[in-house]
Order: C-alpha cells, then sequence, then structure tokens
C-alpha cells in the first residue's frame, strides 16, 4: 500500500494535522504531550542510548582515574579507552565539560528551572486558554521560573531579568498618562513587553535564556500572539491553498480510478484472448511422427 492509498483510508480525516500554526486542531512538534512529542522522544531514542553509554563510560574512568578496573568490560576496549584519556585533548575537552556544569555563572549559582517536561511553547498555550490572552515573555519566564512551592523565583539569572524587565515596566507605566475615567496608566503594549525581555535577556551561542525554543521564534517575531494566536489573513491564504490541493487531489484520484479501470479491461481482453489461444491449440491436431 502506497502512502497515499494510506492516508486516504476512510476514518483518517478526523485525525489531527500537522500544522505550524495550529490551523483546525492541528498540532505541531513543540507542542507538549501530542504524538508528535511521543514521535521525537522515539527519534531520540540513539541519542538518549548514546548518552546512558557515555554515563558508563564516565563510571569507568573514575575506577581508573581510583586505580581499579571496572567489572564487565572487555579487555581490548578498557584498554583502547584507557589510551583515549591520557590524550591532551581529551584532558582538555574533560575540565571543559566538567567546568561548564558546575558552572557558578559569575556568583549566581547554577542554573535551576521549575518547567518541568512542559516546552515553554505549551506553557504559553496554556496560559492563553486561561487568561483568554496571549502571555508576553514576562509572565512566561515568571510563570515557568517561579517554584510552585515557595512562590520563590530560584534562578539568580532569571530573578535578575525579571527584576530588570519589571522596573522597566514600571517606568513605561509611569510615563504614560491616565487613559481610563479611573485614572488607571495603561499597560504595556504585548510587543514593547516581548522587546524588553528580548534586550534584557542573556545570549549564549545564539541561544536566549529563559525562553526555551520560543527564543528561535522571538529573534524574528517578538510577538507572542504570533504563536499562539493565529492571523485570519494568512489562515484564509493557507485554506485557499489547501482547496486548490484538494481539488488537485481529486483530479488525481479521478485519473487514478481511469487507469485502474483501463488496466483492468486490458488485463481482461489479454485473459480472454489467452483462452481463445489455447481453445485454438487444443482443436489442432496433435504433429504425426513419421
Amino acid at each position: 500500500m502506497s502512502i497515499e492509498d494510506f492516508v486516504s483510508q476512510p476514518g483518517r480525516e478526523r485525525l489531527r494535522r500537522l500544522h505550524p500554526l495550529y490551523i483546525d486542531n492541528s498540532t505541531w512538534f513543540e507542542e507538549s504531550g501530542n504524538v508528535c512529542a511521543r514521535l521525537q522522544l522515539g527519534m531520540r531514542f540513539d541519542v538518549e542510548m548514546a548518552r546512558e553509554f557515555s554515563h558508563t563510560v564516565n563510571q569507568w574512568k573514575q575506577k581508573w582515574v581510583l586505580g581499579e578496573t571496572p567489572k564487565c568490560i572487555n579487555e581490548k576496549v578498557y584498554e583502547g579507552l584507557k589510551d583515549h584519556w591520557i590524550q591532551p585533548a581529551t584532558k582538555k575537552t574533560s575540565s571543559t565539560n566538567s567546568n561548564n556544569r558546575n558552572s557558578r555563572r559569575g556568583g549566581k549559582g547554577i542554573s535551576t528551572h521549575n518547567a518541568g517536561s512542559t516546552s515553554f511553547f505549551t506553557r504559553g498555550k496554556q496560559l492563553t486558554t486561561r487568561d483568554g490572552v496571549a502571555p508576553d515573555h514576562l509572565t512566561l519566564m515568571e510563570d515557568t521560573h517561579t517554584n510552585k512551592k515557595t512562590k520563590e523565583i530560584q534562578d539568580q539569572v532569571a530573578k535578575q531579568v525579571i527584576e530588570v524587565c519589571r522596573k522597566r515596566k514600571d517606568e513605561y507605566i509611569l510615563s504614560q498618562p491616565p487613559l481610563d475615567d479611573d485614572g488607571q496608566p495603561p499597560k504595556v503594549p504585548l510587543e514593547l513587553m516581548n522587546q524588553i525581555v528580548l534586550e534584557e535577556t542573556p545570549k549564549t551561542k545564539g541561544r536566549i535564556f529563559g525562553l526555551g525554543k520560543l527564543g528561535k521564534r522571538t529573534r524574528s517575531h517578538p510577538t507572542s500572539s504570533y504563536m499562539y494566536n493565529r492571523d485570519p489573513e494568512l489562515e484564509r491564504a493557507l485554506q485557499e491553498k489547501d482547496d486548490r490541493i484538494e481539488v488537485l487531489e481529486k483530479l488525481m484520484e479521478e485519473e487514478k480510478q481511469a487507469n485502474k479501470k483501463r488496466d483492468e479491461e486490458i488485463a481482461k481482453k489479454d485473459a480472454e484472448m489467452a483462452k481463445f489461444m489455447q481453445d485454438v491449440l487444443s482443436r489442432l491436431p496433435p504433429n504425426s511422427s513419421s
């Protein structure tokens, strides 16, 4: 069965489709807990196994450092590893990795997060559903870095970024005249708040701290609404494209059925001709031997 035949099976039209803008109850890879996330988990099997093996090799190395010999290891493999561990390049890489893992980040402590297994993107969607509006980056960072039990921000880098962003938020609000009858100051526009967070957030090798994979999107689209809400104009254009694809698929299906019918007729005629020839040959007198 071809892929086209498989996806066109009855009932599959009710299954969720893949779409980066989540159109028509679709899903995408960055949403936690969906089939795509589980698929990605399966695809990462080799990576996780390599990581587990690396951990095992590290345990062997610790035994070697203590002058002990690990159990259940092939002798030739162990000799090769020992030769590898004493290389200057290996020692340098090992030292660098160790320092990175235990970095105090300039006195700010080891990195700590409270996001759990939920991705930043999925948490953003959850907050959008809960509050009725897309969260700005400050709200999302506060939510994902606040300990649910102590209500405190444990990561010192996140705490510093949030405090600076809160201060700039307050300064903006105080600089604006009251707009409503109660004299309440205006809210900071979502786009401006996101831009403030991006300006104040540390960046390491192109990655933005505290926003997970959202950092990749925010570099070109600094609004949360782009990520969590759908653009009607874009939806219309995509729907028109889907309609054209549907028409083409229908034409292809009709052509496929016509070709199938033609092949069946040709096969039928071939079978009739073969039967006719067999009939004719059966009526011929057998060759007489001299």
